[in-house]
């Protein structure tokens, strides 16, 4: 693929992502993310964690979303005025202009709300190029193969960060993206800005934990205490820089990791699924509470946990002595992704969204799992429709609401979790690089 080609699938896939951010927005957007950044824009960074914002609720996003969510708005409501004025100067003053376009654009405040989804489309953008660059990395001695350009257009084409990002305005795409790129600079062995931007990513958005394990798996393979001691300032540094106009005492101030725990761990509720199509999903449909007793006195939290905990180990442990394999430690973490969604308790439906890119890198070591991305991305669309059902399709949102349908589907996830696990345990599979 040659650089005119790159671009232009860059160009498009940003195109129909502007285009569907006029469509609709999600309340996710409309009603928390908006009340957060006017909520910061009265009273000021200072103390907003201890703020409630909307509904009995404090906000749970770390604080790089909220920078990003608060300048996306600055920008967008300065713009939205300038460009909202123009058409209506081209409308009044050229009898042939559209007047329709003027409405459209000046209805129920979407074209505010679709600048504040652009840093969303380009994380979509820069999720497909990381995704890209990696693939170039780790196939430059095969240049003939075409996976680099199926991985991009994957991405950048794929209807899940297009549905999460462009349609219902959710960030959960820009830590991903970010965590492909630190990723990527591991890989070139620029630690530093590796850790920088993992660092970031953890600050836009907690999810990205579960990566935590792989991530210094690799980071440990040519393991200095210098290395370590640079890479921790770094992280503490980023972290302190972060929260600072947050924090009221010198002591949060310097201790800025009590407040991204209590950040981390701030539930909205105590349910145990929250319209995830997981195990629990099956198990609570009788409305079971996250924090009541449920096996052998635990609580499903812990339950969750200690399964959690069992798995991370015993894939670590395997993986242990490959830590200079930077493909066998990115596919294992996309099936310790999925095994965290399948059993993990509290989650939402767009959880998934974080490990589906490593998928991709999994093609390196057997290309049967671009047919696992395939499914996986169909199984999150099915999920989040379900819960947003937008456009609306005929009886397709009864359909995928249905549990006759659902918990088939749930079992087939559970099925694949475990051939993948089998296979990867018990069987070498041909590499292709």
């Amino acid at each position: 693929m040659n650089k005119r080609q790159f671009y232009l699938l860059i160009i498009l896939s940003f195109i129909i992502q502007i285009l569907l951010s006029l469509y609709k927005t999600h309340l996710d957007l409309t009603t928390y993310f908006i009340s957060w950044v006017k909520n910061v824009e009265r009273f000021g960074f200072l103390g907003f964690y201890d703020r409630i914002a909307v509904f009995d609720v404090k906000s749970n996003y770390p604080p790089v979303a909220i920078y990003i969510l608060t300048l996306s708005h600055l920008i967008g409501v300065a713009l939205t005025k300038f460009i909202l004025n123009f058409f209506w100067y081209l409308n009044v003053n050229i009898p042939l202009f559209p007047s329709k376009l003027v409405s459209f654009l000046n209805r129920d405040n979407m074209l505010l709300y679709s600048f504040m989804k652009i840093p969303n489309i380009i994380a979509n953008i820069f999720l497909g190029i990381g995704v890209f660059y990696i693939f170039k990395e780790l196939l430059k001695n095969n240049e003939k193969s075409k996976l680099a350009m199926i991985a991009l257009c994957s991405v950048l084409f794929n209807p899940i960060f297009i549905y999460i990002s462009a349609l219902w305005g959710q960030i959960d795409v820009i830590p991903v993206a970010i965590t492909v790129w630190s990723f990527y600079f591991l890989l070139k062995k620029s630690y530093q800005s590796s850790i920088f931007l993992l660092s970031i990513a953890l600050l836009t958005k907690q999810t990205i934990v579960v990566v935590l394990p792989f991530y210094f798996l690799f980071f440990l393979k040519d393991f200095t205490l210098k290395k370590l001691i640079n890479s921790f300032l770094i992280f503490y540094a980023t972290f302190v820089a972060a929260f600072w106009p947050f924090q009221k005492t010198i002591i949060d101030k310097i201790f800025p990791f009590v407040s991204f725990w209590r950040i981390a761990t701030n539930f909205s509720d105590n349910k145990v699924q929250i319209h995830a199509y997981n195990l629990w999903y099956i198990i609570a449909q009788n409305g079971m509470r996250d924090d009541r007793a449920f096996l052998f006195g635990m609580t499903p939290r812990l339950f969750s946990g200690i399964l959690l905990l069992i798995g991370l180990a015993v894939i670590i442990l395997k993986f242990w002595n490959r830590q200079k394999d930077f493909v066998k430690i990115i596919t294992a973490f996309s099936i310790f992704g999925l095994y965290t969604f399948v059993f993990m308790t509290g989650l939402h439906d767009r959880y998934l969204v974080t490990i589906l890119p490593f998928f991709l890198f999994g093609t390196l070591l057997d290309i049967n799992f671009y047919w696992v991305f395939i499914f996986e991305s169909f199984y999150i669309m099915i999920n989040i429709y379900a819960s947003w059902s937008i456009p609306r399709i005929g009886n397709l949102p009864d359909l995928v609401n249905n549990n006759s349908i659902i918990f088939p589907l749930i079992v087939v996830q559970i099925l694949l979790l475990g051939f993948l696990m089998f296979r990867n345990y018990q069987k070498k599979s041909k590499e292709l690089i």
